[in-house]
């Protein structure tokens, strides 16, 4: 398992997240990737970005860093056709608690 993992969704739920943990779907998922990009405060990672812009379709994400600590279910990869797909995973748990969670901040997409 990888030391780190990370999150995007919209910004409205950052205040959510960081009180609550981050929850799963009604399939009882959560989505997750490895960042290959950069990995610096105040830098848009690549596929974050990709995710935002080609996925979830986000003018703007907020974006949290995963202490693997808080994954105590079963990871898996996430089979999206989609050139970052290698570095997307489903984790099958409830929740992320949120003492595992670290917010980097809402990021504009970037379309070009």
């Amino acid at each position: 398992m990888k030391k780190k993992y990370y999150h995007i969704t919209n910004c409205e739920n950052a205040v959510s997240i960081l009180t609550n943990g981050i929850k799963c779907n009604e399939d009882f998922e959560i989505f997750l990737f490895d960042d290959v990009g950069y990995k610096f405060l105040g830098y848009t990672s690549t596929v974050a970005n990709h995710i935002a812009k080609n996925q979830i379709f986000l003018d703007k994400y907020a974006m949290f860093e995963i202490d693997a600590k808080g994954i105590t279910g079963h990871i898996e990869n996430d089979n999206v056709a989609e050139i970052t797909a290698k570095w997307q995973y489903i984790l099958k748990q409830d929740i992320i608690k949120p003492e595992y969670i670290n917010f980097y901040g809402c990021y504009e997409t970037i379309f070009s």
